[in-house]
């Protein structure tokens, strides 16, 4: 989505070195997941990363994060309660909710040291089934206007802890203004010159192509035919 910037798919086996930033992704697994960062030395190594570079978890990956990842139903796995990260002052804990899957928005808190700005708007998609409880002192990320979040007793959705930050909207970086903020405090970190907010190229290369499609579509699809079918079923 942004010309100047590279993504590169690290594995826990790698050596993690070069990165400007580190997203965790989701996963079906958290805790065996977790487990497996543990036995590669991953898990130590991202540790030290949140010394030097921005580190972002997205569901699973904010899970993570926390300082206990509780599963007393062995819902995930047979490891039961594992240590997680600690990089967020929070614990996650499955087996209090049924699985979330909706589309979800709201609103950044703060200004952080990652590039985010109060009054952001991000949107995105829910797809978890635990709850994460921040600690007494541990700043959320996201107030919602609408989605579970963290819990939905609390209406906020993630936590940030000075260039940690977590959350459980999939698709964030979909969203223009939140994406550039974030790569623009990169391109800081490095000692160049921020892009500003110039234009959503991803978002209008999404509205040709979609445009393509639907000509395509009416062009070769009989759509006749089609309706014929749903009022046959109907």
């Amino acid at each position: 989505y942004e010309d100047d910037v590279g993504i590169k798919l690290v594995s826990i086996y790698d050596d993690f070195e070069g990165l400007d930033a580190l997203i965790i992704p989701g996963t079906r697994n958290t805790v065996d997941d977790i487990e497996e960062l543990k036995k590669t030395g991953a898990f130590d190594k991202i540790k030290e990363l949140a010394k030097k570079i921005p580190i972002f978890g997205i569901c699973g990956g904010y899970q993570m994060l926390s300082k206990e990842i509780l599963d007393p139903k062995f819902i995930e796995s047979d490891h039961g309660s594992v240590e997680g990260l600690g990089l967020i002052d929070m614990v996650t804990k499955f087996g209090e909710i049924e699985k979330v899957v909706q589309q979800s928005e709201g609103t950044i808190i703060s200004d952080s040291d990652i590039g985010f700005k109060e009054g952001t708007k991000v949107t995105g998609y829910e797809l978890h089934e635990a709850i994460t409880i921040l600690g007494e002192n541990t700043q959320p990320f996201i107030k919602l206007e609408k989605g579970h979040g963290n819990d939905p007793s609390c209406k906020y959705d993630g936590a940030i802890n000075g260039n940690v930050c977590g959350t459980y909207f999939h698709g964030i970086f979909h969203n223009y203004e939140f994406r550039r903020l974030f790569t623009d405090q990169l391109r800081i970190n490095k000692g160049l010159k921020p892009l500003g907010l110039t234009g959503d190229q991803f978002k209008e290369s999404k509205r040709v192509n979609y445009n393509q499609l639907g000509d395509l579509f009416t062009k070769y699809i009989d759509m006749e035919f089609i309706d014929k079918l749903l009022e046959d079923q109907g």
